[in-house]
């Protein structure tokens, strides 16, 4: 194969992958409610109330985007919203017990996915491709920072 052909092919599964609809597994949540609810309980780790302002860069959506989730996401009782007492004009937002619930259930629905994906697949398959993931992520992030520095 030609490299512009592994280009394609390379590609074309990463494509590929993004098409399995794994957010499906989370019961009553579309896939935009999944992954911020995911990435707001990741954030809350460090700091419960998480300011609004850095979702958008976080979550790689669109401000107005997140607001529209986030009312749902605060009619389910997954979030709430308050104004920052350091700074009236900031918001902040914060898991709901019952939305951390809702994160750990997704979570057991996708690692019992892949635990089933896996199983399917030899250990040693399994070592190899992700030892090549690595490999090929470290030599995306180098190309990257080589892109962004000659610009």
């Amino acid at each position: 194969m030609e490299s512009s052909e592994h280009c394609v092919a390379v590609w074309n599964r990463m494509k590929r992958m993004r098409q399995i609809q794994m957010w499906k597994l989370c019961e009553g949540m579309t896939k935009a409610e999944t992954e911020l609810l995911h990435v707001m309980c990741y954030l809350s780790k460090k700091n419960p109330d998480i300011p609004v302002s850095q979702l958008p860069q976080v979550c790689c959506m669109q401000t107005s985007a997140i607001s529209r989730l986030m009312k749902k996401m605060e009619a389910d009782g997954l979030i709430v919203r308050k104004v920052d007492p350091n700074c009236r004009r900031n918001t902040l937002v914060s898991v709901t017990e019952a939305g951390a619930e809702q994160c750990r259930r997704n979570w057991e629905e996708i690692q019992d996915f892949w635990e089933r994906v896996l199983a399917r697949t030899p250990e040693e398959h399994i070592d190899q491709m992700l030892c090549l993931w690595d490999e090929i992520m470290d030599n995306m992030e180098t190309v990257i920072d080589e892109l962004s520095q000659d610009k």
